[in-house]
């Protein structure tokens, strides 16, 4: 075990209650792809959280993750959440995922998985860092480009973030 701040997982689950709370504030008739952009842009928030109160022994993880996402926060700037199109999305999301030189793909699913499994090991599931786990390792095949969308649902987060009502 790791020598955490004080209230580090209570701070964690706060930056994460604040991504769904931006998830929600979409509404019922937000496309998929709109609670997609918005969940992604608000992730980077998370990592950036993640990355200046790093669990010790991992603060390299959380700085390559922080820079992953300011990578993707930058390539979908210019997509609006109102028009945004699940092709757009995914294209603006592999082009970053596929040209950034923050991004080792092969590094990258193990760092991911080792952040999270650290959070974790502290704090418990947090289901934001279960979806950045996800989207990294779909980004291990460049074949996989039709799963993105469709295997990560949004809602399936926003369920999950309610259900995580336990800090360990």
């Amino acid at each position: 075990a790791s020598v955490l701040s004080d209230n580090f997982c209570l701070h964690l689950v706060f930056e994460t209650a604040l991504v769904t709370q931006r998830l929600e504030e979409l509404g019922e008739s937000s496309s998929e792809a709109a609670l997609y952009l918005t969940l992604l842009r608000s992730t980077r928030d998370v990592m950036v959280w993640l990355a200046e109160n790093a669990l010790i022994g991992f603060e390299s993880e959380a700085q390559v993750m922080a820079l992953v996402y300011e990578d993707i926060n930058r390539s979908l700037l210019d997509l609006d959440p109102s028009s945004v199109t699940e092709g757009q999305l995914r294209n603006s999301l592999f082009d970053v995922l596929l040209a950034s030189p923050n991004i080792e793909r092969e590094y990258l699913n193990e760092t991911a998985n080792s952040l999270a499994v650290a959070v974790a090991s502290e704090c418990g599931t947090i289901p934001i860092l279960a979806f950045v786990i996800d989207l990294f390792a779909t980004t291990q095949s460049e074949n996989n480009n039709d799963r993105l969308l469709s295997d990560l649902a949004p809602g399936d987060f926003n369920d999950a973030q309610r259900d995580n009502t336990s800090i360990q």
